[in-house]
Parts: C-alpha cells; structure tokens; sequence
C-alpha cells in the first residue's frame, strides 16, 4: 500500500504538542489511549465508561493540578486541600464527588427499612472515613452513635433483630455492623402497633399481600419483588378482603 506508516510518539514530544495541540508541553506528560475521566487534585473518578482516546495524559503517581485548560502534572502528595478543607467542620473532608447519600447514624439503626440512592456525584464537605454523620450534624466514632438505653455497637450483628412484636425464623447468616441491643434485651418499637383486628406488625413482610382474589384464583401465577417491606400484614390463616388497606378476615370467608 503506497503511503507512509505513522507510528504514535509514546511520549508527548515539544514538537508533536505543538504542531497539533498548541499547548504548553510538561515533562511528566506521556501520549496514550487513556480514560475520558480525568483524576486531578480535587476529583478522583469512582466510575467512567469504558473506551479510551488518545491524548497527552499524566504519567503514574501524577494528576492535573485542577480541571482548567493547560493544567500540570504534579504529584499526588503535592496536592492541597487546605483551599477546601478549611471550609468543612471536624472530622470532615471536602469531596468533588461525593455521595448523594452519605454515612449517616441512621445507617446503624436496626431494623431499618430499605435505603435507595441515585448514583451521582455531589460535592459538599462529608465525613473522613469511617465516621458517619448524626443529627447534629457531627461527625463520630460509630459507636458514639449509639446512644440509646442498653444499646451498643457492634461489627457483628445480625441481619433480622429480635423485636417485641418480631420473632425471626429465618435469617441470613452474615454479620452487620451497627447498634443493636444488649444481652438480654430486645427492641421496642414505638409506633408500630396494628389497630385492625386480626393484624400484626411485621419487619419483613411480603411486597405482594394476599387478598381474597388471590386465593379464589390460587391457580393463577402473580408476579412479586422479593423484598423485605415492614408493616401491617394479615395473621396466619387471614387473608385481606379486597385490597391492601381492607379488613382481614378468615381464609375461609374468602
């Protein structure tokens, strides 16, 4: 094939720079395929797609200074937070992009109902790792985030905790950091009583109640999430009437 090969410079050459990205050129610049994310001193990218392009990226152990056009390449250690730092409170560190949902003393609360969280970056002031936030706006030990009556922390507690009006019969075999109640004791939940006869208050009931349409139609696949939803749910051997919020009645009735 008539032509000429051109091969890539493996380094960003003065000359290469400026014949085809006029800008300045830096001795800690190196010409690859490299991500569309940029880390620099204050952003470090938790996700990016996947493809490449090519261009004049830091070496290793160097980031951008910052975001602006023509920014340098200087290393990790000579990065300074002082600028956005010295704006959080104690315990607290200033993040390009951090959570949309971060630590806070409600996460150790159990049981709890489940958390959703879109994925996106926020930057704000958040708690330095492995603190989590209280209500006053703190940042703290979590163990100083249980405060309640023979309550204590723990990095191993159980996934479905014993309540007054919650026996588990089945549960996960893992271990969950959080507050939980002492030996001996169990948790009452204020609020949590069912005022409907034949109900009872469960943690972890079903997204899909059964009501009598159901089981006149027991043939019938109805498709459910499997989920944990916490709330009041018929007896055993009730059944809804009609719809979710109707009264319980026997199975037979049905």
């Amino acid at each position: 094939m008539n032509g000429t090969f051109w091969q890539k410079p493996k380094l960003c050459s003065i000359n290469f720079i400026k014949s085809n990205f006029h800008v300045t050129y830096t001795s800690h610049e190196q010409f690859i395929c490299g991500p569309t994310c940029i880390e620099t001193c204050n952003y470090k990218p938790r996700i990016c797609t996947a493809n490449c392009r090519f261009g004049c990226f830091c070496k290793h152990r160097y980031v951008r200074k910052s975001n602006a056009i023509g920014s340098p390449c200087i290393l990790k250690r000579q990065c300074s937070n002082k600028k956005t730092s010295s704006k959080c409170g104690e315990n607290q560190v200033y993040d390009q992009c951090g959570s949309a949902c971060p630590r806070s003393c409600k996460d150790l609360f159990y049981p709890q109902k489940p958390k959703f969280c879109t994925l996106q970056c926020v930057a704000g002031c958040f708690c330095e790792e492995g603190l989590y936030r209280t209500e006053n706006g703190a940042c703290v030990q979590p163990k100083e985030c249980c405060q309640g009556q023979c309550e204590e922390y723990t990095n191993c507690g159980t996934a479905c905790p014993e309540t007054c009006d919650y026996t588990p019969g089945a549960c996960t075999k893992q271990c969950v950091a959080g507050c939980f109640c002492m030996p001996t004791y169990i948790r009452f939940v204020f609020g949590r009583m069912c005022l409907g006869a034949h109900q009872e208050y469960q943690i972890c009931g079903s997204a899909c109640p059964l009501t009598c349409a159901d089981v006149r139609h027991a043939r019938y696949f109805k498709p459910c999430t499997y989920q944990c939803i916490p709330g009041c749910f018929c007896k055993r051997g009730y059944t809804r009437r009609s719809h979710l919020r109707s009264q319980c009645i026997p199975d037979w009735r049905c």
